[in-house]
């Protein structure tokens, strides 16, 4: 039970920083000094590039969080309901994280190209 949950933990904590940059890339706040976006080159070349890219991977960027807490809850679910003997339920619950972890990583991802993109165009 202990590796779903503490992969559930890691998804979780993905959900929450996109969480953050979802809402301060709606409300301005981002900044390129920060701590947290999502830095591609073209994103960091300059304040505008970064507001650009971060507005346009926005929809995508909405999507990371529910997938990954989702995807945690669903894990630990199946740790705790699964009328399975041994490791079955932490190999299901694994293969679940597994799985989110591909989803989240792919949309942050998708996300990033996205920003990218929007970026290169502010300039040309």
């Amino acid at each position: 039970m202990f590796t779903a949950v503490s992969a559930g933990w890691g998804l979780l904590v993905v959900a929450i920083l996109m969480a953050v940059v979802v809402s301060m890339t709606k409300n301005g706040t981002l900044s390129l000094e920060g701590g947290i976006g999502l830095r591609t080159p073209a994103t960091q070349h300059c304040d505008e590039c970064w507001i650009a890219g971060h507005r346009a991977a926005l929809p995508v960027m909405r999507w990371v969080a529910p997938v990954a807490v989702v995807v945690a809850v669903a894990a630990v679910l199946l740790v705790v309901l699964l009328p399975l003997r041994g490791d079955a339920p932490e190999v299901v619950a694994g293969v679940v994280d597994g799985v989110g972890y591909v989803l989240v990583v792919g949309l942050a991802l998708w996300a990033a190209r996205w920003a990218d993109r929007a970026a290169l165009w502010v300039h040309s």
